[in-house]
């Protein structure tokens, strides 16, 4: 596969690459694809909530702000660890 980047981005890989942290400009690209895989899994998370939400609002039944974003947060670190298992 062969993936065309803009100049700018073209830096930034060779730019993180001296920086020693990753060896190729390969493994540069499979680090944000897994950032951004992990985005994606958050967008869909949180569209699902927010469906959820609604429907729970329509038939008059809530949780607490505090409740809420206690359990964001639990999501995000289970996508954290399940990432950091799949790198």
């Amino acid at each position: 596969m062969n993936v065309s980047l803009t100049p700018e981005l073209e830096k930034f890989v060779e730019d993180t690459v001296a920086t020693g942290r990753y060896n190729s400009a390969s493994e540069v690209v499979r680090a944000a694809l897994r950032v951004f895989e992990q985005e994606q899994q958050w967008i869909a998370y949180a569209k699902k909530k927010i469906e959820i939400g609604l429907q729970e609002m329509e038939a008059g039944q809530f949780i607490t702000q505090d409740e809420f974003l206690a359990n964001l947060e639990d999501h995000k670190r289970e996508l954290r660890e399940r990432t950091k298992k799949t790198a």
